[in-house]
């Protein structure tokens, strides 16, 4: 039986049942009647289901939450191939990707590309930290969708000055 499933103690409820039917000192009342008993228990067996689907799609949220905290993390750090096994497989329709003015990526082939060979210069400082996550967990929780501000800053190579020296130079002061 269902209640049996999703209330341990729904046993005890069916072995009384018949008690409260029968004793004749007990008698029904729209609160206590059986009717309106399992009636309360499949509004609470509802409620229940409501509060887990709510509770999966806020694990499902830290979830997606954790994986691009993840995708920060391997960027910062130059590990563009670690970052590949993060992306949603080939097929998955839907899959975009959008880097600054770097355009939209829309396809699993493209989104790969832009982390195939990416350069990891000595010395250079790369800190970006994500800010304002705005995800979206479908209702099916089959999909979901998110954007991030990622602030930071990013070092450049230092080129070191060429300096040109004169052998003879003259100088003309004001006089």
């Amino acid at each position: 039986m269902k209640i049996r499933k999703l209330l341990p103690g729904a046993a005890t409820l069916y072995a009384t049942l018949p008690l409260m039917v029968a004793a004749p000192a007990m008698a029904a009342t729209p609160a206590t009647d059986p009717a309106s008993l399992l009636a309360r228990i499949e509004k609470l067996e509802q409620a229940l289901g409501d509060a887990r689907h709510e509770a999966d799609m806020a694990a499902d949220r830290g979830d997606i939450e954790n994986l691009f905290s993840n995708y920060m993390y391997l960027h910062n750090a130059f590990q563009d191939e670690k970052i590949k096994a993060l992306w949603a497989k080939r097929g998955t329709p839907g899959m975009s990707a959008q880097y600054s003015n770097n355009g939209v990526y829309t396809s699993y082939d493209s989104i790969m590309a832009y982390h195939t060979g990416r350069p990891t210069p000595t010395g250079k400082l790369i800190f970006h930290y994500t800010t304002t996550p705005s995800i979206q967990v479908a209702g099916d929780r089959k999909t979901a969708k998110g954007v991030w501000i990622a602030a930071g800053q990013a070092s450049q190579k230092i080129c070191r000055p060429t300096f040109h020296f004169f052998k003879s130079f003259s100088i003309q002061t004001a006089t």
